[in-house]
Order: C-alpha cells, then sequence, then structure tokens
C-alpha cells in the first residue's frame, strides 16, 4: 500500500475525528477542527497518512522539555490506522515520520502510551523498537 503522510489540515478534522473514535476517544469534528487550527508543527504536530487520497491513519506528538533530560522528548499521545488499512505498513510508516520529525527537531528520544487493552498495538510498538520502559497513571481535575 503506498501512503502519503503530511501535517493534518483543519480541513482533515472529519477523518482525524473518526479515527480517534474508532480509538475510544469521545470527539466530535468541529472540536478536532479547533484543535488542529491551533497546533503548531514545533510543538504539537499531527500527521495523517493518506491513500488515494483517504485518510486512513493519524499520528500525534508533543515535544516538550524535561527537567531530568538534556534534549527534548517527543510523546505520541495518539496514533491510529483504520481497521481496514491494518498490517500494511501504515503504522509503521506514520511512526518512523513521526520519529524522523522529532530527531529534526532534535529530540533525544519519542515515547508513546497505549491503552492497557491493546495487546495488539504492544505487540508492534514492540516490533519495532519500542520497549516498555514504566506505567502511567492519570487523575482527572
Amino acid at each position: 500500500m503506498s501512503v502519503e503522510i503530511r501535517f493534518a489540515e483543519p480541513d482533515d478534522a472529519d477523518a482525524v475525528a473518526t479515527l480517534l473514535i474508532e480509538l475510544g476517544y469521545d470527539v466530535t469534528s468541529p472540536r478536532i477542527r479547533q484543535s488542529l487550527s491551533a497546533m503548531k508543527p514545533n510543538l504539537d504536530p499531527v500527521f495523517v497518512a493518506s491513500n488515494k487520497g483517504e485518510i486512513v491513519g493519524m499520528v500525534s506528538l508533543i515535544v516538550c522539555r524535561w527537567i531530568q533530560w538534556e534534549k527534548p522528548i517527543a510523546r505520541v499521545p495518539a496514533m491510529i490506522v483504520h481497521d481496514a488499512h491494518q498490517r500494511r505498513g501504515v503504522g509503521r510508516a506514520l511512526v518512523e515520520h513521526a520519529v524522523t520529525h522529532a530527531r529534526q527537531l532534535g529530540c533525544g528520544a519519542i515515547e508513546l502510551t497505549s491503552a492497557n487493552d491493546r495487546a495488539y498495538a504492544h505487540a508492534f510498538y514492540r516490533d519495532i523498537g519500542f520497549a516498555q520502559t514504566s506505567l502511567r497513571f492519570k487523575k482527572l481535575i
């Protein structure tokens, strides 16, 4: 499968919202359009993968400084490939693109989070070179 990866634009909101809903997030297209309009390519870029003009996957990054690290860290808070397009290299291409972008921004590492119940995603991440290094805890405020 041939995919093109590019920065997401506000006009991609419907497709990105559909992907995020598939991932389990409670989002709307207007909310995603607003987010995409506010995001900055050097701090929190979102990339989409398209095949023949159809958006089939997305990955988002957050670039931040942590006091304990010399270089910035890139974090992947969301990555998904539409069910019908999985196991065709789209996810690998998205992650490679994110890694390249993070490296260009001077990041020293890239990390991601994945819900506990996504064993298939965990296997994929391990297969492409990620190692599990911690647990994540969250509290809504």
